[in-house]
């Protein structure tokens, strides 16, 4: 059984070695971060490998078609919101096209 005064030791002791671990962390951190090297920045045209193409966005491509909404195959009826509409068979995995 510890008495009051050996356990206030202890708490002070764990409270002692959790300080010094979080100062070592922060101390190679602060390291690391200063010994970083610094890399040369290069302008790239975005265009020239577009083959002069400008998209209009990021995700403006004929594969990506079935995520993009289109406003003009909404459904507007009542029997058209019931019917069931899958996009992709559960068979075909996304990792490869389907043959």
């Amino acid at each position: 059984m510890l008495l009051a005064s050996e356990e206030k030791w202890h708490l002070a002791r764990s409270v002692l070695t959790q300080f010094c671990f979080q100062i070592a962390i922060r101390s190679t951190l602060f390291l690391l971060t200063q010994q970083k090297r610094a890399h040369k920045k290069i302008s790239i045209d975005p265009l020239s490998f577009s083959g002069g193409e400008k998209s209009k966005g990021p995700a403006d491509h004929l594969n990506n078609s079935w995520v993009q909404y289109c406003s003009e195959t909404r459904p507007l009826t009542a029997e058209e919101w019931d019917t069931p509409r899958f996009i992709h068979k559960p068979y075909h995995g996304f990792y490869c096209w389907a043959k």
